[in-house]
């Protein structure tokens, strides 16, 4: 381990877990104020632990006062589904829990190149790439007949 004289004189051993006394919290310090972050509550947990219950296990759990808001807002998304309510359900659910990611075809037509450019074209480099692309769809054209 390697010794590094101090401010005071005395040799201190900097190695693991013995950072360098100018860098150790000092007695009063608070390095996170606020504590560690609260839990994200799960309100599709909740649900589908509500979705596999009985209707009787249900009017059971809804007669608990003591159940949580999320916990509540899960038994009213189950009830929602038991009348028919998808849209509502899924509106909620995309809100809390996140939409499902979706492809998206960027394909242009009959393998038409589609460009990506991030600085303006003149009206001549316009006027060429669609020159360019008007060919290569006359050659797909002809080569698929």
């Amino acid at each position: 381990m390697e010794q590094i004289p101090s401010k005071k004189g005395t040799d201190y051993e900097v190695g693991y877990k013995k950072p360098p006394k100018e860098h150790q919290v000092k007695p009063g310090e608070v390095l996170n104020p606020n504590g560690p972050p609260k839990a994200k509550v799960q309100l599709w947990r909740y649900f589908c632990d509500y979705m596999e219950l009985s209707t009787e296990q249900l009017k059971k759990e809804a007669a608990k006062s003591k159940l949580s808001m999320s916990r509540r807002a899960a038994l009213k998304l189950v009830e929602a589904v038991a009348k028919g309510k998808w849209p509502q359900v899924k509106e909620i659910l995309d809100r809390t829990e996140g939409k499902v990611p979706q492809g998206v075809n960027l394909g242009g037509e009959l393998g038409a190149v589609i460009r990506i450019i991030d600085t303006p074209m003149t009206k001549a480099e316009h006027d060429a790439l669609m020159a360019e692309n008007k060919e290569r769809m006359a050659n797909t054209n002809k080569q698929e007949s």
